[in-house]
């Protein structure tokens, strides 16, 4: 399985099928086709707008041919089609995408208010430690952008069960680089979860927040709403048209925010 099919199955065990979207092509008024991002979740008044870069190379590598895709693939081209998406949305009077349910959403339509913009990547293990560090990147044009590599957002998601809390986590990570200037410090993204969890943003990230993830993990299978959310249109009984389910689309957003 590819990463972009494997990040969509994470995707859709972690938030709501309905605000989920992996085929995000769509065409413009004059036909010519774009396409919005490489993953999109929608919690409510929020979009979290992911770009997606994966590895692959040859038999032969170094950390420095590694460092130079890390430059091209994430901090240039990711970070460029991240501006798309903006200008998409500021430019196009009608978006839409289908989501993992098989509905169409008008993405424009939606009262969006805020934006969380994410670059997500696989990497060879001779990346080097200074781009592995480096969480997150400040356009001038996007604003600030989350970094993560695939194995620590997918901790991310096992640790923050609920969609609310990987939102809210979102913004304290971004605060909290932004107000220590810790985009490049070796800091784990493990410590900076244990720091959310404990609820310090005052305090200079440091690794020994990665404490109160280790206290955390032995209870995570009493509190994963991973199956309520997988089951969720198939516990509403008052459908009576094929399409009538997306009325529970409300009640959907409501568990996504608590």
């Amino acid at each position: 399985m590819n990463f972009h099919n494997s990040v969509a199955q994470i995707q859709e065990l972690c938030f709501f099928k309905e605000f989920t979207f992996s085929q995000n092509q769509f065409q413009d008024a004059s036909k010519n086709e774009h396409e919005f991002a490489d993953s999109v979740i929608w919690l409510d008044n929020l979009l979290i707008v992911y770009q997606l870069k994966e590895r692959n190379h040859g038999k032969y590598t170094t950390s420095e041919i590694e460092g130079r895709w890390f430059k091209k693939n994430i901090l240039d081209k990711a970070k460029s089609q991240i501006g798309n998406t903006l200008n998409y949305l500021k430019d196009f009077n009608s978006i839409p995408l289908s989501n993992h349910r098989g509905n169409v959403v008008d993405i424009s339509d939606l009262a969006i208010t805020s934006i969380h913009k994410v670059i997500l990547y696989r990497a060879s293990p001779l990346l080097p430690r200074n781009c592995r560090n480096q969480k997150y990147y400040r356009s001038r044009k996007s604003g600030f952008i989350h970094l993560f590599e695939s194995a620590s957002y997918l901790k991310v998601l096992q640790i923050l069960v609920t969609p609310a809390e990987i939102n809210d986590y979102l913004y304290f990570r971004e605060k909290l680089l932004t107000d220590f200037d810790s985009g490049g410090s070796p800091i784990s993204e493990k410590a900076l979860l244990g720091q959310y969890l404990c609820a310090d943003e005052f305090r200079c990230p440091d690794a020994n927040f990665s404490e109160y993830v280790e206290s955390l993990n032995s209870e995570l299978n009493d509190w994963n709403i991973s199956g309520l959310i997988q089951g969720f249109r198939e516990r509403q009984t008052d459908f009576t048209q094929p399409n009538d389910y997306i009325l529970c689309y409300p009640r959907a957003r409501q568990i996504e925010k608590e």
